[in-house]
């Protein structure tokens, strides 16, 4: 790890429309934010998992990744549960949410988990409770149980997709011999393809 830091904040919703019942509707939101990078080989692997709020992946030059954390919730105290962890492992980064089993179910928290990666890495995201966006990586991406949607543009490796409650949209120049699986949407699905890429397609509604 190269280095990283925590810090609180505070964020208002502000209702557009005036007046006192608009007052009565505006909260306040407590948030933490924490930032880390760490040095990755290329061919690493960043294993994504039980987040509850939206991931965003993006490609970057070089081989440092920026890995940051937003989280927000009405009540402070609930900020105290579901905690992400960021683990640098010899293969890679793991990122999950940690449930210690003690949290009842009124806990009402977001987070936010975006990342940004040296181009040379492999994805995988799992059990994600809100939107998946990801781009410009070479190496295979695998994202399972997404309860929302999936954005995924300019990838060079294999893609799986499979358990997905909103729209996936994907969009490739080309595609490798391991080739590029979707399966299991609830909503539509999205194929934006170059015009000459070479590749078989087949559709079913398995």
């Amino acid at each position: 790890i190269l280095g990283g830091y925590t810090k609180p904040q505070n964020a208002e919703a502000v209702n557009v429309n005036a007046g006192a019942a608009a007052n009565k509707a505006t909260k306040t939101l407590t948030g933490q934010e924490e930032h880390k990078t760490f040095q990755l080989t290329a061919g690493a692997h960043i294993d994504v998992s039980n987040i509850s709020g939206p991931v965003s992946v993006e490609a970057i030059d070089g081989s440092t990744a920026e890995v940051s954390i937003y989280r927000t919730a009405p009540n402070p105290a609930d900020l105290a549960y579901r905690k992400v962890s960021v683990d640098q492992t010899p293969s890679g980064l793991t990122i999950q949410q940690k449930n210690d089993g003690t949290e009842g179910s009124s806990i009402n928290l977001l987070n936010r988990v975006v990342l940004k990666l040296p181009r040379q890495v492999s994805v995988s995201g799992k059990s994600i409770s809100g939107d998946f966006n990801i781009g410009g990586v070479t190496g295979s991406v695998d994202l399972n149980g997404i309860s929302g949607s999936v954005d995924a543009k300019h990838l060079n490796g294999a893609l799986t997709v499979s358990g997905v409650s909103g729209n996936v949209r994907v969009a490739v120049a080309r595609v490798n011999d391991s080739g590029l699986r979707v399966t299991g949407v609830s909503r539509n699905v999205y194929l934006g393809l170059a015009s000459d890429l070479n590749a078989e397609l087949r559709v079913g509604n398995t």
